[in-house]
Parts: structure tokens; sequence; C-alpha cells
């Protein structure tokens, strides 16, 4: 499966971002791709003071992209809803399905004032391959992250500053090794990366670029969780709300 990330950096403008999204699927979308957004792709964290939240048409925007050029799309954004605020994950596969989560973790101070934490773990297939979907922040919190349902891919989006990426490079190697499990970070502020099972680097994105492509391969996986069968021991356990 081709993973395609988008490092859209922060914007003052959330039309520019989505059109800038937009013109780079014209030149590089491929039907079948899995197109990943950073976490809050349309704003970035420049929200200003009392400037009003919608985010309700990014949904029709993954929905376009994803029924124009064949592809299954996904990130997060600011949300209102039902009298609160979400940062939610948005999937929009190719076959027209469609699964969301919210943030589990808010963080910093607007999101700690504003942001209600999501209370639903999501895993979702895409042509087989089974993704569990966190946001940012939800990275660090090992038993949000935990593969109970056998999950072949832990997808995080995000916009983790660079003074922090030695953290979230040892904490994507973890989660990937403790969940026998790829990691998949798409990361806003640059420095996309994924980790493979084992937990060594298997693919790291320049900086200063906008799009780049990585092909997952699941019969990877299968052999090395043959040989490595941890998952049939792991520790049963509740999430208490």
């Amino acid at each position: 499966m081709r993973i395609v990330f988008v490092q859209s950096q922060n914007t003052d403008n959330g039309e520019v971002a989505i059109e800038n999204i937009r013109e780079m699927a014209c030149r590089h979308a491929l039907p079948g791709d899995f197109w990943l957004l950073p976490e809050v792709f349309d704003t970035g964290w420049n929200l200003r003071p009392g400037e009003r939240i919608d985010g309700s048409g990014n949904i029709a925007f993954l929905r376009q992209m994803s029924q124009d050029f064949g592809i299954s799309i996904a990130g997060s954004f600011y949300l209102a809803t039902d009298g609160c605020i979400r940062n939610r994950f948005y999937v929009v596969t190719a076959d027209g399905s469609e699964y969301h989560c919210d943030k589990r973790h808010p963080f910093g101070e607007f999101e700690e004032m504003n942001v209600t934490p999501g209370d639903t773990m999501l895993t979702f297939p895409i042509n087989g391959v089974m993704f569990r979907a966190i946001v940012c922040y939800d990275l660090r919190f090992p038993v949000w992250c935990r593969n109970s349902d056998g999950y072949d891919a832990l997808l995080c989006v995000s916009q983790w500053p660079a003074s922090r990426q030695n953290d979230r490079s040892l904490l994507l190697a973890t989660r990937a090794l403790e969940n026998v499990s790829y990691a998949l970070n798409c990361n806003g502020l640059g420095c996309s990366m994924v980790y493979a099972p084992d937990g060594k680097i298997d693919f790291l994105m320049p900086h200063d670029s906008e799009v780049a492509f990585y092909e997952l391969d699941v019969e990877r996986l299968r052999k090395y969780r043959a040989g490595h069968p941890h998952l049939t021991h792991i520790d049963r356990y509740e999430v208490i709300m």
C-alpha cells in the first residue's frame, strides 16, 4: 500500500492550506493511495483569540478528495459539534467508508481550556490493513495506543515541534516495538517518519518536503509477527474514562 505523507505547514488561511493539498493531489495522487494529512491540517496552531471554529467544511473536502482521486485520505481538524470543540481525526476511504475519533489528551493552553477529550478508540480497515488512529499528544500514553485488537499500524497525526523530535522518535519506536506493528507519523512541522515492527526507523521525510511516499509492506509485518508472537501474551485491561 502506498502511503502519501503531506507536511502542510501552519497557515493563517485554511482555504490556502486546503488548495495546496488539492494541488499536490493533482500532481501525485494514484488510485488506491492512502493520503495522510497532519493534525489540524487547515489551521495548524495559528488560532487567534476569538476565532470562529467550525471545521465541517473539512469533511466535505476529504470526501471530495477521495471521490475525485480514488484515494483514502485522513487528517485531523478542530470541529465544533454538540456544543463543544473536538480535535477530530477523520478518514474517508476510497470505497466511501468514513470513520472518526477525537484526540484523547488535549495539549497546551488552548486545547486544555477549549477542547473536549475523546473517549473512543478507533481501528479501521483500508485494503485489508488495520490502522489505529491517535492524535499527537496521545502518543505519550501507551494504554491508549495498546494493540488490544490486532491492528497492523499505529497512525499518529501531529504538529510535534522540532525541540521535542527526539521524544517523538523514541515514542514511535517504543510503540512499534511493544505493539508489534508499524508506527506511522505524519507531522505538520516536518520530519514525518515510520518505524517498523522491530522498533527501527524505516522512513524519514525531509523537514522541508511537502509530500513523500512510503510503501507499507503487510507481508513483512506478518513474517515478523510469526517469529515475535508477543501479542498473544498481552495483559488484558479496561480503560476507565
